[in-house]
């Protein structure tokens, strides 16, 4: 498994790609609005923000490269909100989609966390319109390590450590 941490993304080959796609976007923070992004977009963004709001940009980009890889798997819903959405048997994938009370995008996002919600868009439109390279390797789970320890990671191979999730296939 590898390891990324922090120090070691600002010399990512991604890094020129994440300050060509953010400098379309400078001066237009309305662009960011949820309203205004495709719905596969704002599904993916969700996601992320939700998922890996407060980790790295590397973090972002793998949470969104996992599930770009679930729509592709073809054992998955066939479309990013699908993936997103998805329940087995009564589960969600993602622990954020079941959780009650918690508030519906724009409305729970201001200037505290506003630049997380960016970063999470641009993570998004890097996944879904840049073809970044997937350096999850593949990765079709993740699990806050720090957190819980799931029955089924024991069962999979870990691709990629990127702050405090596991990403594994």
């Amino acid at each position: 498994a590898y390891e990324i941490r922090p120090r070691d993304w600002s010399s990512d080959v991604c890094s020129s790609d994440l300050r060509a796609i953010e400098s379309a976007f400078v001066g237009a923070d309305e662009s960011f609005l949820p309203t205004r992004l495709s719905p596969e977009t704002k599904c993916m963004a969700e996601n992320i923000y939700r998922e890996a709001g407060m980790e790295s940009m590397a973090g972002k980009l793998a949470v969104a490269l996992v599930t770009k890889n679930r729509v592709e798997d073809g054992n998955y819903a066939p479309t990013v909100c699908g993936v997103v959405y998805q329940k087995t048997r009564g589960t969600c994938q993602f622990s954020w989609v079941c959780q009650k009370g918690l508030r519906n995008l724009p409305q729970d996002i201001d200037a505290r966390n506003w630049q997380q919600w960016k970063d999470s868009v641009l993570a998004a439109e890097m996944v879904l319109n840049h073809g970044i390279i997937d350096f999850t390797h593949g990765a079709l789970k993740f699990f806050a390590h720090w957190q819980v320890n799931p029955i089924w990671a024991k069962l999979k191979d870990v691709t990629v450590v990127i702050g405090n999730h596991t990403f594994v296939k």
